[in-house]
């Protein structure tokens, strides 16, 4: 099973000018890039995703704040990861219900395998742990 990992990007430059971070398919990323998206303009303790792609992989940088995401694999394993450095992304596997919750003013950013598809979207947590059973069979 694909797990979830943290993702170190190499951070170039110094205190006096600043820093980049690269992310490429044939480096880091574990799949190319079909979609971006952020989220901002959070509330303090504000909570987002509350789903799992059947499909989609992602890798989320926290771009400005911090973020707890939370992860419950098929098997109902919870792994928590805390971003709070923009040059560290975290790698979300298929099946993997998510919960992030992100600091006041945070950015987060998600790049993403796949193109927005509804369809590919389990919103309801019991209805996730209904599909996963039966995939586990």
């Amino acid at each position: 099973m694909d797990i979830p990992r943290i993702i170190d990007f190499q951070k170039i430059g110094n205190p006096e000018i600043g820093y980049i971070s690269i992310a490429e398919p044939k480096g880091e990323l574990p799949f190319p890039v079909k979609r971006v998206y952020w989220v901002y303009g959070t509330p303090e303790k504000s909570e987002r995703g509350n789903h799992a792609s059947k499909t989609g992989k992602q890798v989320l940088v926290i771009v400005n704040g911090e973020a707890e995401v939370i992860l419950e694999n098929p098997e109902g394993k919870i792994s928590n990861f805390k971003l709070n450095d923009p040059n560290i992304g975290l790698y979300v596997p298929p099946l993997h219900w998510k919960q992030i919750k992100l600091s006041e003013k945070a950015i987060i950013l998600s790049l993403a395998s796949s193109e927005f598809d509804e369809s590919d979207y389990l919103r309801d947590y019991k209805l996730f742990k209904s599909f996963v059973a039966v995939q586990r069979r």
